[in-house]
């Protein structure tokens, strides 16, 4: 389906230090995982969308970063902060896009406790990044001490840390839930094998159900979507 790849690149965002080096990297799996999901819900469509468009931003920042390695270039404070409330605007709409997609894609499935969190997580995104680019304005301006800039700057990139880890643990839960891989599922069931051997039947049986239920489920998705596109085109 994609949430492994799409976790791949995700987990790429936690470089805060060389992020120049890794964002497009860190854009292109993104862009890989949304484009397979795409078919399912329209708000992956999107995503992907801001990931290709982030995908070609990445592309500049790390001929930025190599101009900048060999001297042939020096970027203004100015132009740093420029790009990195860029890069804030970026991320942000690509993770809030991606979490409606997941919570979208989890009430269909019948996965409530992930469709809460994806919904939350949404909105915890659109605040910190917000914030982000507020902090970058303000380090333009210098209109808030240094004060108060520096504390609230270290207390945002921890809360952004944070955020990636979680919204990380969303889409493992996708991968894991949804997705179920059988090399993935059949050594998780090697290692918590029951003494029972009805016990082991009974367990394959129900991730067996589960894994057909959602597949049934997301196929009911894909081709509700074809439809309505379908029916656009018509009209």
């Amino acid at each position: 389906m994609g949430f492994g790849t799409l976790l791949g690149g995700y987990f790429l965002l936690l470089n805060f230090t060389y992020y120049r080096f890794t964002d497009v990297i860190a854009a292109l799996l993104m862009l890989y995982a949304l484009y397979k999901l795409s078919g399912v819900n329209q708000m992956f469509k999107l995503s992907a969308i801001g990931s290709a468009v982030f995908s070609a931003f990445g592309l500049a920042e790390l001929v930025l970063g190599f101009l900048e390695i060999f001297s042939i270039i020096e970027l203004s404070p100015i132009a740093v902060s420029l790009i990195a409330m860029l890069r804030n605007f970026a991320v942000g709409l690509i993770t809030v896009l991606m979490l409606i997609g997941i919570r979208d894609v989890a009430a269909e499935v019948g996965l409530p406790r992930l469709q809460i969190k994806a919904n939350y997580l949404s909105y915890v995104t659109m605040v910190v990044y917000v914030g982000n680019i507020f902090l970058q304005t303000a380090e333009l301006s210098s209109w808030i001490p240094v004060t108060v800039l520096v504390p609230a700057s270290i207390i945002f990139i921890i809360a952004t840390m944070a955020l990636i880890c979680v919204n990380l643990s969303a889409i493992f839960t996708c991968y894991q839930k949804i997705c179920m891989p059988s090399e993935k599922k059949e050594t998780a069931y090697k290692e918590k094998k029951s003494r029972f051997g009805f016990v082991n039947k009974f367990r394959a049986h129900e991730e067996q159900r589960q894994r057909e239920y959602a597949e049934y489920k997301l196929d009911k998705m894909k081709k509700k979507s074809e439809k309505r596109k379908s029916g656009g085109k018509k009209k």
